[in-house]
């Protein structure tokens, strides 16, 4: 019995590693799985031949307009043949929780949408309301893609959550909302499997997938909204802590005279760097005005101020990442509105220059590659991490 759910892991855990390099663009062919994977060329064939049987894998033949240095052929002078996941095979539900917006979307593993919808949350939303929000969106994704095999509902929202248990706890400002058993709910109702992370981390995820940190092994996510928050990815692995509430950098105090924030200390980056409390203290109605407010450099004294101390945090912000994890890249989910484009590269050396390991490392400052859609991404990258990662197998035979 022991060798036997011993083979099926294996063969679980290398069916998986083969969909996650197809999916990314690791490898497109047997001879690159096998290097990549470190598997036996016999066993990938074998491998293969199962996901394409269960209609997951196509195999093409090889392709005459590839470069002909794509690969020179065995001794026979075949080439191998090139290797994808089937289009809208492989799908998940993703659901984005904002404050005041649920969104829901259908994504295929490739990282491509498929299907998005939104829904305003209103004023005085609670549990019971959110739920039915919730199961209508759900409901009409699927209804509109009855066709496609749905592997999961990964949902992105604003924290703090109790990831284990897959509940909402009491994220500040959110309706009368609290406490909810939101991953309960969805598999009780849909019997799919659910999961639950904040959306920095859900973010971070969808760009060390598909977007700018695809070549880090270790990368940070860092947001910029009502508060300030980051995902941070450490070897390829997802910091969660103990809890599952690393990554609040919003809440470091860099000046203990400074402005109340909402978690009793004074002087939080956040009390500096968020979007909402910005706008309000630059008197500006969006971050377009203030963008065009900074552009015009029309600002006053204050608002100079204003502007200098917020750019002060940022830069403190991104030291204080460099020192912490030791990221080859930091992302920026969306560029905050007192920073131009040209402004980054500014800071990218700056923390270069600053940091305490400068000079024996260059660590890469992006805006994101999905702007604000990261977290929306990242909601389905939670199904598809699972699948990656073996916790989610996928069924044999599914229907062509």
């Amino acid at each position: 019995m022991g060798t036997t759910k011993n083979m099926q892991f294996l063969r679980t855990s290398n069916r998986a590693a083969i969909i996650k390099a197809l999916a990314l663009g690791e490898a497109s062919n047997r001879v690159e799985l096998s290097s990549h994977l470190g598997l036996s060329k016999m066993a990938i064939s074998g491998l293969i031949n199962d996901l394409v049987a269960d209609g997951y894998v196509e195999d093409r033949k090889y392709s005459p307009f590839r470069d002909s240095t794509w690969y020179t052929g065995d001794a026979s002078g075949r080439k191998p043949s090139a290797l994808s996941i089937v289009p809208r095979r492989i799908n998940a539900i993703g659901i984005l929780l904002k404050r005041y917006e649920v969104h829901c979307m259908i994504a295929e593993i490739q990282g491509n949408i498929l299907y998005h919808d939104f829904c305003p949350l209103p004023m005085d939303a609670d549990n019971v309301s959110l739920s039915e929000i919730l199961v209508s969106l759900v409901e009409k994704a699927l209804h509109s893609h009855g066709d496609c095999f749905i592997a999961g509902i990964g949902i992105a929202s604003i924290g703090p959550l109790d990831i284990t248990q897959k509940r909402i706890l009491y994220p500040p400002n959110f309706c009368s909302i609290g406490n909810l058993y939101i991953g309960e709910l969805l598999e009780e109702r849909f019997r799919l499997p659910v999961y639950l992370d904040n959306d920095m981390n859900a973010s971070a995820i969808a760009e060390q997938f598909y977007g700018v940190g695809k070549t880090a092994d270790t990368l940070a996510y860092v947001g910029f909204g009502s508060g300030v928050g980051a995902g941070i990815i450490i070897h390829g692995k997802l910091l969660h802590g103990s809890a599952g509430f690393a990554g609040e950098i919003g809440h470091i105090s860099i000046n203990p005279q400074g402005p109340q924030c909402s978690c009793g200390q004074k002087g939080c980056i956040e009390t500096y760097t968020s979007v909402s409390r910005l706008l309000d203290d630059m008197g500006a109605d969006s971050v377009t005005n203030l963008r065009q407010m900074i552009q015009d450099d029309k600002l006053d004294e204050r608002r100079q101020k204003r502007l200098k101390e917020c750019r002060y945090a940022l830069k403190t912000l991104l030291i204080t990442i460099a020192n912490l994890y030791d990221p080859e890249v930091i992302i920026f989910g969306e560029i905050p509105p007192t920073l131009a484009p040209v402004y980054l590269d500014e800071m990218e050396t700056y923390m270069n220059t600053n940091m305490f390991h400068h000079g024996f490392q260059n660590i890469r400052l992006y805006p994101s590659s999905f702007g604000e859609n990261a977290p929306l991404i990242g909601s389905a990258s939670l199904i598809f991490k699972g699948i990656f990662d073996g916790k989610i197998p996928l069924p044999d035979r599914i229907a062509k």
